[in-house]
């Protein structure tokens, strides 16, 4: 079975290469084990920076958690503190285009009624009818037992990074 702390390890490696990490990260209600943070601007101009045609930002707020969860209540409770703290970091304006908060929990085990949590919940929010951008939060579980993986639908993109840390893990394994 694999230890916590290494597969985090792993899987920040992965990360490491398009977003600004930081470990053991306090926040006013929790602290998060790793944050990842991704931002990225574009925009097109003529001649000078003031003359801007178009522009656009994308930001992506990973909250990485190694934690056995007690209770449903306890796990919804920690992710309502995510949820909060992760739109308090969205800053939308006229050039934001999306911000995904993505809490990833990695775990021992995880019971099923924290399962059908992660993988049912979803939440958007929209900014000035869309104009000033959108915020999506996902959730996604990995449970080192059975190296399951679970996400909702939206974040099923972030699912390869999980199983290549599994990989990774098994040939240091060996």
């Amino acid at each position: 079975m694999y230890k916590c702390d290494e597969y985090l390890n792993t899987v920040l490696k992965y990360f490491g290469h398009s977003f600004d990490i930081k470990k053991d990260v306090h926040f006013e209600k929790f602290t998060a084990d790793a944050f990842a943070c991704f931002k990225c601007r574009n925009e097109k101009y003529i001649l000078s920076q003031k003359a801007t045609l178009w522009g656009y930002e994308v930001n992506e707020y990973n909250f990485f958690f190694c934690r056995n969860f007690n209770s449903k209540e306890e796990f919804v409770s920690l992710r309502n503190s995510v949820l909060e703290e992760g739109l308090s970091l969205v800053k939308p304006n006229s050039k934001h285009m999306s911000s995904d908060i993505n809490m990833i929990i990695i775990s021992e085990n995880i019971n099923e009624d924290i399962k059908k949590e992660i993988k049912k919940y979803k939440y958007t929010k929209t900014y000035r009818f869309n104009f000033y951008g959108r915020a999506y939060f996902q959730t996604s579980g990995i449970n080192l037992t059975d190296k399951n993986i679970f996400c909702t639908y939206r974040n099923k993109e972030i699912k390869p990074f999980f199983e290549k840390a599994f990989g990774a893990l098994g040939e240091t394994e060996k």
